[in-house]
């Protein structure tokens, strides 16, 4: 991420670390020139579990939010700010689903 931002004036990221240290949140953003222009904010939630016999995985969810063209990317980055909370609150109290494996 540190390379890209010498290329891409939207990029920049930030992870927190869950109080016990068993989750991390990752948001970042990057955007794409050339042909077609695109601007993507991702926000993955990255969780250590525990599988059979103690074996230890991690389970990932994502979310992408993505805007295309020149004028979208100027209305996205205008009305972003005031969501980002929303999606970072909605993946931290989504309900994450038990992983068993047979």
């Amino acid at each position: 991420m540190e390379q890209r931002k010498e290329t891409d004036p939207y990029c920049s990221y930030q992870a927190k670390d869950s109080p016990d240290g068993k989750e991390v949140i990752l948001e970042f953003f990057l955007s794409q020139s050339g042909e077609e222009k695109v601007v993507e904010f991702n926000l993955y939630h990255y969780r250590q579990v525990e599988l059979n016999e103690g074996q230890k995985a991690l389970a990932i969810f994502a979310f992408t939010k993505r805007s295309y063209g020149e004028d979208d990317m100027a209305a996205f980055s205008q009305t972003f700010d005031a969501k980002r909370t929303d999606y970072f609150y909605g993946m931290i109290s989504l309900e994450k689903p038990a992983i068993l494996l047979k």
